[in-house]
């Protein structure tokens, strides 16, 4: 199994525009750079991890990653990562 900063790393190598449409039971991500959307369920998700500077959204296969900078606060973030977090439990 990929690391999840190795798997990050390689879907978004330089810096792109992002946007994050949020649903109760799914989030999209869609991407300045021309690739499809990115969807992932709360059913489909796997790990959500949550450090210092991002929000690391993992299937397995892709992932979301949500930079601390996207949010108004450090317990902003960590409230939205225990959020999805909590769709695992």
């Amino acid at each position: 199994r990929l690391d999840l900063r190795k798997r990050a790393t390689e879907r978004a190598a330089q810096r792109i525009g992002v946007r994050l449409e949020l649903w109760e039971d799914r989030m999209i991500e869609h991407r300045d750079d021309g690739r499809l959307p990115l969807v992932v369920g709360a059913r489909s998700l796997r790990e959500v991890k949550d450090t210092a500077g991002h929000v690391f959204l993992s299937t397995g296969t892709d992932v979301i990653i949500v930079p601390l900078r996207a949010f108004g606060s450090a317990a902003e973030k960590s409230a939205f990562a225990a959020k999805w977090q909590a769709k695992l439990d």
